[in-house]
């Protein structure tokens, strides 16, 4: 919206206000805030899956692993909780209970997920997914229980997706080193290489200017 129509559009509320009814407020100033924006559009129910984890989680687990991990990001309440029990799990993705406990191990095992005891019932355990690997919430959330577990000697070594493996993702940068393995590939195989964001945008951004003088 240019400045002219934002003029236009406080012209015509000032005169809605001057014109209205406003009782015991008639002869009173008023104030009032006018936001301009776009509506918000509700989103289904979704989570952030971080693209270098769900890469290695595909390349490294094994099948039932990978379909027991993308049971819980389907079911994870806030902050990556997820309340369900094995024979449940059995029963949704049609494994053994055998199958399922394998597969839970694993996950614990590459720090993929962490295992808590039910809070009400002990014969049971909750879950957490590593934050490295998805978020459901707020970024400012994600960050403070990154920070707390890293201040835990009992949790921060669970931050450490796939321990022991030559592409363990442990910090916020780690993210990002898909996009290198990916750049080197395509070098390797004489291709070239994918461009970068900022390249895209930078190529787009010269165009532009090219195409206004």
């Amino acid at each position: 919206m240019d400045k002219f129509s934002k003029k236009e559009l406080e012209e015509k509320t000032k005169e809605i206000v001057k014109n209205a009814h406003l009782g015991e407020l008639e002869n009173e100033d008023i104030v009032m805030n006018l936001h301009i924006g776009r509506a918000k559009t509700k989103m289904a129910p979704s989570v952030i899956l971080y693209q270098e984890a769900g890469y290695w989680a595909a390349t490294t687990l094994k099948p039932a692993s990978n379909s027991v991990i993308m049971l819980f990001l389907s079911i994870s309440a806030f902050e990556n909780y997820v309340g369900i029990d094995q024979l449940t799990i059995a029963e949704k993705l049609k494994m053994t209970v055998r199958t399922v406990q394998k597969s839970i191990r694993e996950l614990i095992d590459y720090n993929v997920i962490v295992k808590i005891q039910n809070p009400t019932d002990r014969r049971r355990s909750d879950y957490f997914i590593n934050p490295f690997m998805s978020w459901r919430g707020k970024q400012d959330e994600r960050r403070k229980m990154i920070e707390k577990m890293k201040k835990d000697e009992m949790n921060k070594n669970q931050l450490s997706l796939f321990p022991n493996e030559k592409h363990e993702i442990s910090n916020e940068s780690d993210l990002y080193r898909l996009e290198r393995e990916k750049r080197l590939l395509h070098k390797n195989h004489s291709q070239p290489p994918l461009p970068t964001n900022s390249e895209i945008q930078s190529e787009a951004l010269k165009n532009a200017r090219e195409n206004i003088l």
